[in-house]
């Protein structure tokens, strides 16, 4: 099944060759039971995307690829292919806690509390518990305990950079929170913005709109990236597309 691999002219396989290898590579490990369709059962990433990725045709964005690396690497390899072909993604402190890991978003609450504990400097924790209400204040030593966040000095902060296993379910989730905690009364002022728009298109037209989601993605983690754009502001970006087949 293993198509040739390719490497560019600066000795660095292509991403989407590099993909391929690897799910080939778990797949061969254990034919009878590594198949593509238990791949997309437990990466969440549609059978169709993991055929096109095994013939090394698929384009990832980094949402797909940490999804498919909980499944096909392990945590070093997906360290180490996160800053070769996603360098714009800062580290820092990661670490890869596998899906079977309990949701660290569970309600509105826990993510409005890692929201405002998402600066570099954090947040005082008793200005937090004022925020959140001190009903919520379990939910933030839950939070501390699972060591998804870290008390330091009386500031409430992120324990890592990336603390959590995506997957669509989960973050289709988390969009529903966001949109729960959407300021509505300011929805006219810069960094907040709404939009929806659904239209048939045909393969081409799809190809297009997911490479400018994409490119937006992109964008928006080099933003997240320059230290000279960091404050204390915690704002939440929201990128999702669906489509209707006829079933």
């Amino acid at each position: 099944m293993n198509a040739v691999s390719e490497v560019a002219n600066n000795g660095v396989q292509p991403l989407k060759q590099f993909i391929s290898d690897r799910i080939n590579d778990w797949i061969e490990f254990n034919p009878k039971r590594n198949t593509m369709l238990r791949l997309a059962e437990l990466s969440r990433v549609g059978y169709s995307t993991i055929r096109r990725h095994v013939y090394g045709e698929g384009e990832s964005n980094l949402q797909t690829f940490l999804q498919l690396a909980q499944v096909v690497l392990n945590p070093e390899e997906t360290r180490k292919a996160l800053t070769l072909y996603f360098p714009e993604v800062k580290l820092g402190e990661f670490r890869f806690i596998p899906p079977k890991f309990k949701d660290p978003i569970r309600s509105k609450e826990a993510l409005l509390i890692i929201a405002h504990s998402c600066p570099d400097n954090g947040i005082e924790l008793e200005e937090l518990e004022r925020i959140v209400g001190t009903r919520n204040t379990p939910i933030i030593h839950t939070l501390l305990e699972e060591e998804l966040l870290k008390l330091q000095d009386g500031r409430v902060k992120l324990a890592a950079d990336y603390y959590f296993s995506p997957d669509s379910q989960r973050i289709v989730r988390w969009i529903r929170y966001v949109a729960e905690l959407f300021d509505h009364l300011n929805a006219d002022k810069a960094g907040q913005f709404s939009t929806f728009r659904i239209e048939g298109l045909n393969g081409e037209g799809i190809e297009e709109v997911s490479k400018i989601l994409i490119e937006a993605e992109k964008s928006i983690q080099f933003i997240i990236n320059e230290k000279k754009y960091r404050g204390d502001i915690s704002m939440a970006t929201v990128l999702l597309s669906t489509l209707f087949p006829k079933k």
